[in-house]
């Protein structure tokens, strides 16, 4: 049988100083939205992409991913707002989803493509592989949040992450069956795609372009 390693969040503050408090799943999102960047320039250029072009859609887009993220999460939590609608705008709280985040991230660069006169695709294919970097990097601020959920293990690397005591989520701690960590493995579905998406080993992007190239002649 595979060992079954355990491990805990050692919580979700870097360091703390008086009332200014810099915590982990901030500091990783500030990190990930900054090699983001640093990816997508490398690429555009490549493609023929001004550096000014992504300096230019990186604040919208995280504008725009932020919404949408927000958004999504209301929507789907609304039990939660019903009473207190203004509650939705208490973002500092907590409540964000990924989902919503690539949908609002989507619509943003459509937005940006057709004010700025910019090739969607070549953008998206710029675009893509920077988002999975930065949710390999991301995704571990809800490991020091002691957030990730989890499933009983069936490969190999079996690893249980436990809530500390008093979390709200710390029930799970007494579940017998071992838990696999989705943090890692979503982590590391992130940096295999953003290095095939790289490495020109599969492109969705490149498929599509194709055939929208072709459906236009």
């Amino acid at each position: 049988m595979i060992p079954l390693s355990t491990f805990t969040s050692p919580g979700p503050l870097v360091f703390q100083l008086g009332p200014f408090a810099l915590r982990w799943y901030g500091l990783l999102i500030a990190v990930a939205v900054l090699a983001g960047l640093s990816l997508a320039t490398r690429l555009g250029r490549s493609r023929g992409i001004e550096p000014v072009v992504i300096a230019d859609l990186l604040p919208l887009l995280v504008l725009g991913a932020v919404v949408g993220a927000r958004l999504y999460y209301v929507v789907l939590e609304w039990r939660q707002y019903a009473a207190n609608p203004l509650d939705a705008l208490a973002i500092w709280r907590g409540g964000i989803a990924i989902h919503g985040a690539l949908i609002g991230g989507v619509l943003t660069t459509v937005l940006f493509c057709r004010w700025r006169r910019q090739p969607f695709w070549n953008l998206l294919d710029v675009l893509v592989p920077s988002v999975a970097l930065g949710q390999a990097i991301g995704r571990w601020g809800n490991f020091f949040n002691s957030e990730p959920s989890a499933f009983p293990p069936t490969c190999p690397g079996n690893c249980r992450s436990l809530r500390p005591a008093g979390h709200r989520n710390s029930w799970i701690n007494s579940i017998s069956t071992p838990r696999f960590s989705t943090n890692r493995s979503g982590t590391s579905a992130s940096a295999a795609c953003c290095c095939c998406w790289c490495g020109r080993a599969t492109s969705v992007v490149c498929s599509c372009r194709a055939a929208h190239s072709a459906a236009s002649i």
